[in-house]
């Protein structure tokens, strides 16, 4: 696999291309001819809008490996750099804050995440398990966080 086949749009929406351990070798495969190595592969992954993404770049992140600390270093920048395109192009938006703030939140999202892939794959090697544990995290932890947040609940008219 080339790492132009991992950014391939008519393969971008198969769920099964990336998952297990077939789906790491291929990334690490992917990694090995990247430019920049597998850790631009990774950010790469973070940045790109099309393809598999975050899940993917955690994934190889896990594989080759990258420290969780670094890995979040990675996905700060891509978040960070994407807010710079968004404010100087596309977006007109008034308030650098707005958008920090956006950033932060995000990058709470991630690390939380993130931490859920770490916990779980100390206790399993098996990256199905994993990837249900954090889609099982990203039901619950907004669940969980408009009961103790108020602010997060629903307003009643």
């Amino acid at each position: 696999m080339t790492p132009y086949d991992v950014f391939d749009p008519s393969v971008a929406l198969d769920p099964t291309r990336f998952v297990g351990e077939t789906g790491a070798a291929r990334l690490m495969e992917a990694a090995r001819h990247f430019p920049g190595g597998p850790a631009m592969l990774v950010f790469a992954l973070f940045w790109a809008p099309i393809g598999p993404g975050i899940p993917a770049g955690v994934l190889l992140a896990r594989h080759i490996p990258l420290s969780p600390l670094f890995t979040l270093g990675l996905y700060t920048l891509s978040d960070t750099l994407a807010a710079i395109v968004w404010l100087t192009t596309v977006l007109r938006v008034p308030r650098i804050p707005g958008w920090a703030s956006a950033i932060a939140g995000d990058l709470v999202w991630f690390s939380l995440l993130l931490g859920t892939s770490i916990v779980a794959a100390s206790l399993v090697d098996d990256d199905r398990v994993i990837g249900l544990a954090v889609i099982v995290a990203m039901i619950l932890i907004p669940r969980i966080a408009r009961r103790f947040v108020p602010a997060l609940r629903d307003r009643e008219s």
